[in-house]
Parts: structure tokens; sequence; C-alpha cells
């Protein structure tokens, strides 16, 4: 007996049936479509080879250059450029790239090598001729460019200042030709392109250098005619104040020294004039002339008193007389000291009176520069701005002169490393690829043809393949509509054929002491359902089998009523009096019974649990069948968790392969209870 598992609504589901993929499904599917893969495949090779035959031969020639943007660095200026990083230099190759393939070269390359006469890169103008118009020059010309642009590709190397110069062409020759020649275009339009800016740049700047001498002239005029309102004059780069306020401070400084010595002198002689007079205290830079001769004299004059006293006594006439010799030689030294003093402090008044002079003339220099303090700050101000322009015109006349030199050096490194050959090897891609891209697509096609004949209608003939294809189920009957039209099993012998084999997979050719759960799965709202339904448990019946049939139809009691006149019409010997109460505790051999009044469950959803205890008087009682008719999907998920077997029952009308896979992804979670399926070909009226 199954048991009492349920499915939780909203839980996932693992995948469906025809997601798997087999090896023996892909087997069936290209044999089923052998035929649309063979035409298919037939026909693309049919296409590859006549693509091949009939598209124009092309040929390819590459000319390889050399591009370094930071060229031979000719001034200072250049080394700073040519240090750029790695990143900078790939952008400026690419850049070269795009100029490679614009329509200054291109056009160049058109007017040198006369494309424009070349019919190859002419369009048809069949049309332009049929109304008798004839393409002017420029209208060639233009055509000729165009063409050779799309003949031209340029591809860079990786990392590298390496450019492939590309040409693809109808002539081998040709393509060399015109590859070698878009190189030589390029350098070429490169160093006119650089030299050109080099004169532009270069001109700019002598314009900005001619406009800046003329803005130099006017400050260097209004500089002078503020100095000469302003009395501002200048001397050596200095204004004529502040030198005359430098020479003041250094002679007041000299004055200042001159008259401290003087003043020193004359203190030492008044100090030696008031002690008595001894000219012997003096130091010798207070010692005139005359004072000195004195000194000596009296010196002599004591020495030879000190020989009389000795020889001829103190008061010999000749040492008397001596010492009124040196008695006057006193009076006079002291006579010079004093008149040594005089002029020391005439001396020191002179150089007193030169310092004061000095340090009034400073003074009014002095104030004279504080008054000029905010002429000399505009002043400063605009001797600034002049020097700045002078500074910034050095600049501009420097640079002006060293792209004026640029333009006669060629500093460019670039170069053809590698010019084009003929190449006679046909460009694009091989017969075999051709053939093999071709093969692939027609398999594709075909299969692709194949899928969508499987999934809208290409079996709308072969149910039962289908069904087995597609879902992997055996197919246990296909009834007709004559055959459910019968008034049962006992008055039609094929259709109890058909219930027996529906049965006997799930039940075996004897009968089982254990309750086996059938849950009957599809047919919505539909009285064919019910019908198998009763079908089933009569033949069921008849073969001896105890039997309860279960309405899972909540919303509705037709079911039931069906039921009960069909029991009724059983052969009398098969339906005893103890069917007729379907409610009686003795349920016997053939039962029906309904959820909708059992355990009341009327008009509303009800639960797993609900379900479960509804149905288990009948799972416990002893019937050996229990089949469980479910009139919608959402009721049949929620019974197919206690069934041990479900019967999917299938409209032949309305079995088309999507409708399949719809199906297969709704019991995809209890695929392993699936028994198989009953087709039903045709509706019946009810």
């Amino acid at each position: 007996m199954g048991g009492f598992n349920t499915l939780p609504f909203g839980d996932s589901r693992p995948d469906t049936v025809q997601d798997r993929f087999e090896l023996s499904s892909l087997i069936a599917f290209l044999k089923r479509h052998a035929r649309w893969i063979i035409v298919s495949a037939s026909a693309a090779l049919i296409l590859g080879l006549a693509f091949y035959a009939l598209a124009p031969t092309r040929y390819r020639s590459v000319a390889e250059l050399v591009v370094d943007p930071r060229g031979i660095p000719v001034s200072k200026s250049d080394a700073a450029a040519a240090a750029q990083g790695s990143d900078g230099l790939l952008l400026d190759l690419e850049t070269q790239r795009y100029f490679l393939l614009s329509r200054t070269v291109l056009g160049a390359v058109v007017d040198s090598e006369h494309l424009d006469s070349d019919e190859r890169f002419q369009p048809s103008g069949r049309i332009r001729a049929l109304f008798g118009l004839k393409p002017t020059p420029e209208d060639r010309r233009e055509s000729a460019i165009v063409q050779l642009s799309n003949a031209v590709e340029v591809s860079r190397g990786e990392r590298a200042y390496i450019l492939d110069v590309i040409v693809t062409t109808s002539s081998p020759e040709l393509s060399a030709r015109l590859a070698n020649a878009i190189a030589r275009t390029f350098l070429e339009k490169q160093n006119v392109s650089r030299n050109q800016a080099a004169q532009r740049a270069s001109q700019a700047l002598t314009e900005q250098a001619d406009q800046l001498a003329e803005k130099i002239r006017k400050a260097e005029a209004k500089v002078t005619r503020y100095k000469a309102d302003h009395d501002l004059s200048t001397f050596d780069g200095k204004l004529t104040i502040e030198q005359q306020i430098s020479d003041a401070n250094h002679q007041l400084g000299l004055a200042r020294t001159q008259a401290a010595d003087r003043l020193a002198y004359y203190e030492e002689v008044k100090r030696v004039e008031q002690s008595a007079g001894d000219a012997y205290s003096l130091s010798g830079a207070a010692l005139s002339p005359v004072l000195n001769t004195l000194r000596a004299q009296y010196a002599a004059l004591l020495q030879k008193k000190d020989a009389y006293d000795v020889q001829f006594g103190p008061l010999h006439p000749s040492a008397v007389e001596l010492r009124q010799q040196i008695k006057g030689m006193q009076v006079q030294i002291k006579q010079e000291i004093s008149h040594l003093a005089k002029s020391a402090y005439s001396a020191y008044r002179q150089a007193k009176s030169k310092e004061d002079a000095l340090q009034s003339v400073l003074t009014k220099l002095d104030n004279k520069n504080f008054e000029m303090r905010d002429a000399v700050v505009e002043l400063n101000a605009l001797t600034r701005n002049l020097e700045s322009s002078r500074t910034l015109y050095q600049s501009l006349t420097s640079r002006a002169k060293e792209l004026e030199e640029k333009q006669q050096v060629n500093d460019s490194t670039s170069t053809i490393i590698s010019e084009a050959v003929p190449n006679f090897k046909k460009s694009g891609p091989s017969l075999l690829l051709i053939l093999g891209g071709a093969l692939i697509f027609g398999i594709g096609v075909g299969s692709a043809l194949g899928y969508v004949h499987d999934l809208y209608g290409g079996g709308a003939g072969k149910p039962e393949a289908d069904v087995d294809r597609l879902l992997g189920i055996p197919v246990l009957a296909e009834l007709s509509p004559a055959e459910l039209a019968d008034a049962g099993t006992e008055a039609n012998p094929n259709l109890a054929r058909q219930m027996r084999r529906i049965l006997k997979p799930m039940t075996g050719a004897e009968s089982s002491d254990s309750s086996r759960v059938i849950l009957l799965w599809g047919l919505e709202n539909d009285s064919r359902r019910t019908q198998i339904a009763f079908d089933l448990a009569a033949t069921a019946y008849a073969d001896g089998r105890r039997v309860t049939l279960v309405d899972g139809d909540l919303d509705s009691n037709d079911a039931m009523e069906s039921w009960r006149l069909r029991k009724q019409r059983l052969a009398p010997a098969r339906s005893s009096a103890r069917y007729a109460n379907d409610q009686s505790s003795d349920r016997g051999a053939f039962a029906v019974a309904s959820l909708r009044k059992a355990g009341g469950l009327l008009r509303r959803r009800p639960t797993a649990r609900e379900m479960r205890s509804a149905l288990a008087p009948h799972l416990e009682g002893t019937s050996e069948l229990i089949l469980i008719s479910a009139a919608t999907t959402g009721f049949a998920l929620d019974y197919a968790g206690m069934a041990d077997f479900i019967v999917l029952l299938l409209d032949s009308a309305k079995l088309q392969p999507r409708s399949l896979v719809d199906l297969s992804k709704t019991f995809s979670g209890e695929v392993e209870k699936i028994a198989g399926t009953v087709i039903v070909r045709e509706d019946i009226a009810a």
C-alpha cells in the first residue's frame, strides 16, 4: 500500500524527462530526421562549392613599417617628450595607424597610382550608363578612394612599433604595388605633417614673441616715466635715494669712529694735565713732537743732576744751577700739556660737528625714502612685470628658433622594414574550410527543421510514438470513442481487454492482499476521465478483485452520480445488495467514495493531512485496488504523494509535442511512479 507522503506546494522539482540527454534519443532523432539533415547538408555543400567557384579571386600583400613615435631627440624638449610612458607611445602609434588609413594618404595614393582611371577601382555604373550619365573626375577619384579603403587593412603587433599594411586586390602585383605605395606615401605625409606642425608652432610662437616685445617696450616706457615722475632715478640697478642712504650711513660710521678717538685723546691729555703734568703717563699716541723733545731734555737734566750730586754734592753751585734748569723744564712741559689739551678738545669738537651733520643728512634721506615708499612699491611691481615679460620673451624666441631649426632636420625613425612582394596564394578561406562550415551549417539547419517539425505538429498522427519518444513513458492503451460509448466492459469485450492491459503493470496476473493506490491524472474537467476510472474499477471487480473507486473532485459531485447509475447497471450476478449503500461499513468487492462529503472538506482547499485523514478508511480497508480520480492538476499533485502508481490520461486532439513538454515539467517530481499513459482518440458527447 502506498505511503502517505505528500508533495509540499511550491517545492522546486527536478529536471524534466526531456531535459535528460541520452545518446539513444539523439540517435533516434537523427534517424527520424535523416532526410531533413541530408537534404540541408547537401544543399549547403552545393552552395559552398558554388561560392568557392564563383567568388572573385583575391590576393594579399603585406608591407611592414616600423613607426617610432619618439623619433630622434633634437632639442631638450624632444628628449623630455621621448621620456613619456609606454602607454602613451602605444596611443601615439594607434593614432599613426588611423592616419595611415586617412583620406589624405589614400587620396595621395590614388593620385600617384592613377587609380581613378583603373576600372577595377570603379563601380559598375550600369544605372548611370542606362540614363546616359558619365561620372565626373571628382566622382571617379572619390570612388577609387572608397574602393582602396575597402581593400586596405592595417594591423599592429602586440606591444611593438610595427604596422602591417595589408592590401587585397584581384592581382598579386597590384596588391604589392599599392601596399608599397601606401607605406611610402604615409612616410612622406608623416614628415610633411611634422614639418607643417613645426612651422605652424614656430609661426605662432614668433607672433606671440612680437606681441610680447611690444608689451615689453610699453612696460619699459612706463617704468621710465614713473621714475621720472616720482624722482626715482637709478644707478647701477639701484635707486639713487638708496645709494645716497648707503653712502651716508658709511660716512656717518667713519665720523662716529673719528669723534670717539678724538674724545678719548682729549680725555687722556686732560687727565695728565690735572695730575700735575706727568708727561711720562701719556701714551705714545698722545705725545706731540714738542712734548717728546721736552721729555728727552728733562730726562737728560735729571741724569746730569744725579751725576753732579754724586760728584760735587747737592750744594755745589753747578748742582744748584742744574736744579733751576730742571724746574724750568717742568714748567715748559706743563705748558705744552695744557696746549695739547686745548688742541685735542678743538679736534673733538670738529669731529662731533661732522658726525651731527652727517646724522642730519641721513635723517633727511630716511624721511625722504619713507615718503617715497608707496612709489617704490609700485615701481617694484612694474619692474617685476617687466622682468617676467622679458623672461617669457626669451623663452618664446628660443623655442621658435628650435622649431625653425627642426624643420631643416628629419628626426623621424619611421621606415619600411619589409616591402610588399607579389603573393600568388589566394586569399580567403580554403575550400576545405568552406565545405566544413557549410556542412556544419546544413546539419544545423536540418536538425532545427526536424526539431520544429517535432515540436509543432510533426507527430500529430502518431501520438503513441510522440509520448514514448518525448516522455519516455510507455502507452498502455489507446481508446476510441466507440469503445467508450458502449454501456460498459461487459458489453464490450474489447474495452475490457484494454482495461486489463492498463491494470496489468500495476496489479500483476494474480490478486494481492495488499492495497495498491492508483491515481488517474489528466483529462481535467472531462467526463471521459470518470468513465475510464469506472471502467477500470468494473474490470477489476469483474476479475474478482476488491476495488474502491474514490472521487477526488472537491468542487463537483457529477462523478459520484454517474458512478452510482453505472454501478446499478452492472450484471445482477456481480452486483449484490451489499453494494447499494456506499457509506456502509461493509464495502464489498466494489465500493465508490467521495472526498467531497467525507471529513468536512466541502468548499475549501484541504491540507495534505486532511486529505490523508479522509482517505485513511479506504486505505486501511480490505480493498486490493484503490483508484483515485483527480479532477484537476492541483488535486492530482496532492494525491500523487499517497499513490503507488500514476496513470496519465491524454487527449489525442490536444496531444502536441509542446503540450507533452509542459506535461513532463508538471509530473517530473513523481516520474518514478508513472506506470504509463492512456490515449483517448477523440472527444465524445457527455
